[in-house]
């Protein structure tokens, strides 16, 4: 008979030395993989929840942070981040790399002991233990099999923090949420196998309800960790479903009562009304899709995740999936995906152990990629916490072919395993540090985008933002034309592009473009006031004034439109309504020395000498140093002609 492992305990390979080289290695692919994440710039939402989010510009008023917040412990987050550093993103992202950081050696912890936990139990069956008991408690000491073990958790999880899918979640700054709520449930899961293990069983269980609580106040995709934990317990650390029922029916219904908090915080009424939870792009009344087009469209979108796993490129930031409209377009990835998902639950249900991963794939994605409308029918930080289980299927697999070359040279195995890791480490840090560079400036990520979906009118319209605040007006120009083409109603594009035609100098082009946009909808306050000034520029004075009135008439708390309205009105000679435009913006920001400038000349100009004298000197104070001020008033006081 061969020798079976007892060259576990020796622990031969690797030595102290060699886990020690092995860590340094794997922390050299770390750091070069997400070393350049901390210049990452706030994109997108980031200017929303970040940049333009007042409540968290208030650390010291918690109650007013935390209270009607759908994801409480991420703004508070924000609000410790703003506290110390304003808004220097630098900050932001090593707060989101350490939560990666921490969430990579949880999953690194949790798969170590429940590796050790169904090793255990497997030797003790082999040498007839019964059946029907707890895996937890076969009488043997964990840790027989560490090195193995050992092996694997740190081939699954230095793949997974090195990983270029999860760039998203990790330097996307207010993605966050996913990653926290990732680390949160990893930490319940762990919890829960610690509870079952452990000889603290009080405290762990204490641990994980608290952990699930925490994730829930992240995001609510966390409402599936207790389902998911129930699962696990069955998998991996009990025998029977009775097993888990009799020992800790008690910690799976404290995890279950965590599902109290998204209730309270209106998750679920928000899926109907909108009004409940924000603006609408998260549930039943999202107008973009059905819910029927959004679960036959996430038969692509999941086999897209898949391929990203193993092919992680192109990597998109925004990719405006179009819906699926019928079943006849949809079926082909449907039916790949629901073959996959009975096959998963198939296998949890013949080997738990290994089918529990992939039930877990699809829990996890549930609450994102089923029925449930959002928005957007496909992003990137969604795959964050699956991707772990994807890739300790895969590494299973890939583990099994080893020991199946390596034969009893059990040694061999885990170096081939081992080197596998570290090569494919290399490769992924590589592609991670790369797309990191991505996130270092706008306009590289739109272009970045537009590259990969060209057909993407909303990449298109940032990338000309983008464009256009670097000075390269005929490129922005081009993009904008661009997206107008592909998604006409576009309002705010087309008021995008008139904007830069204008500073251009082209006013007729960018005049025709707002005059089409206004008839699309006219509703649009900012392309009036837009059309005004292109008006203006071009002295067609009459159709200027017309177009700030209806501007005006929908938002009248805007001081430089009033200034704007009059001097459209004093080049008419309608002097009169001109100064009262001009007294109105002043009423709304009186220290406006610009503003009253233009309000003394006007009074020069009607002859109002005394006044346009009080005036000039009132914008003197406000602004000393101010020339056409200073010559105006010295000019009136020694009685010279008029010429403002």
């Amino acid at each position: 008979m061969g020798r079976p492992s007892s060259h576990l305990k020796r622990g031969n390979f690797p030595s102290r030395t060699g886990w020690l080289a092995l860590g340094l290695l794997a922390l050299s692919c770390f750091l070069f993989a997400w070393a350049g994440s901390l210049a990452g710039v706030f994109l997108l939402d980031d200017l929303v929840h970040v940049v333009g989010n007042s409540r968290i510009r208030r650390i010291d008023a918690l109650a007013d942070l935390l209270r009607g917040s759908p994801r409480p412990l991420v703004d508070l987050s924000l609000a410790v981040n703003y506290a110390l550093g304003g808004l220097r993103s630098h900050g932001y992202h090593v707060f989101n790399l350490t939560v990666h950081l921490l969430a990579g050696l949880t999953f690194f912890g949790l798969t170590r002991r429940v590796l050790l936990v169904i090793q255990d139990a497997d030797s003790t069956l082999k040498r007839g233990g019964g059946r029907g008991e707890d895996r937890t408690h076969s009488g043997r000491k964990l840790g027989e099999h560490s090195t193995e073990a050992a092996y694997f958790a740190f081939a699954v999880s230095i793949i997974w923090l090195v990983h270029p899918l999860t760039t998203q979640a990790v330097t996307y700054v207010i993605q966050r949420s996913e990653s926290m709520m990732a680390l949160f449930y990893l930490l319940t899961l762990y919890c829960v196998v610690r509870c079952a293990t452990g000889s603290q069983r009080t405290g762990w269980c204490v641990a994980a309800v608290f952990a699930c609580a925490a994730g829930m106040l992240c995001k609510a995709v966390m409402v599936t960790a207790p389902v998911v934990a129930l699962l696990m317990d069955r998998a991996w650390l009990a025998s029977s479903w009775r097993v888990v029922l009799a020992r800790r029916w008690w910690l799976h219904l404290s995890l279950a009562a965590t599902w109290m908090i998204p209730l309270g915080q209106g998750v679920v009424r928000g899926l109907t009304d909108p009004a409940a939870r924000g603006s609408g792009t998260v549930g039943f009344s999202v107008a973009s899709v059905t819910p029927w087009q959004y679960l036959i469209s996430q038969g692509g979108v999941i086999l897209h995740y898949l391929r990203l796993v193993v092919w992680p490129d192109p990597l998109v930031f925004d990719y405006a999936w179009s819906a699926t409209m019928t079943l006849s377009e949809a079926w082909p990835a449907c039916l790949v995906v629901l073959l996959l998902l009975i096959a998963s639950v198939v296998l949890f249900i013949r080997r738990p152990a290994i089918g529990f991963p992939a039930v877990a794939f699809f829990m996890i994605l549930a609450p994102t990629s089923s029925f449930i409308p959002i928005a957007d029918l496909a992003v990137e930080h969604r795959m964050y916490l699956p991707l772990a289980c994807v890739l300790g299927l895969l590494l299973f697999g890939l583990n099994l072919l080893g020991r199946a070359f390596a034969g009893q040279r059990r040694e061999k195995a885990h170096r081939m395993l081992v080197a596998a890791t570290l090569l494919g480490a290399i490769v992924l840090s590589v592609r991670t540090h790369l797309r990191n560079r991505d996130y270092q400036s706008e306009l590289r990520m739109w272009q970045s985008v537009v590259d990969a979906r060209p057909e993407n009118a909303r990449a298109r319209s940032y990338l000309g933002d983008a464009l256009a605040d670097a000075g390269r007006l005929d490129e922005a120009i081009e993009q904008y034309r661009e997206a107008v083409r592909i998604r006409p109603e576009l309002a705010i594009v087309a008021n995008n592009l008139a904007t830069v035609l204008a500073r251009s100098g082209r006013l007729e082009e960018s005049i025709d473009v707002l005059e089409r946009a206004i008839a699309q909808d006219p509703r649009m306050t900012h392309m009036h006031l837009n059309l005004a000034l292109s008006y203006h520029q071009a002295g067609r004075l009459s159709e200027a004034v017309e177009h700030y009135r209806i501007g005006l008439g929908n938002d009248a708390h805007l001081p430089s439109t009033w200034h704007n309205l009059g001097a459209a009105l004093r080049g008419l000679g309608r002097f009169e309504e001109a100064e009262e435009a001009h007294r109105r913006g002043l009423a709304l920001q009186p220290g406006d020395a610009d503003g009253r400038f233009a309000l003394a000349a006007l009074l020069e100009q009607m002859g109002r000498r005394e006044e346009a004298i009080t005036e000039y000197r009132e914008v003197l104070r406000l602004r000393p140093n101010h020339s056409g001020a200073q010559r105006r008033t010295e000019a009136l006081t020694a009685g010279r002609p008029s010429s403002p």
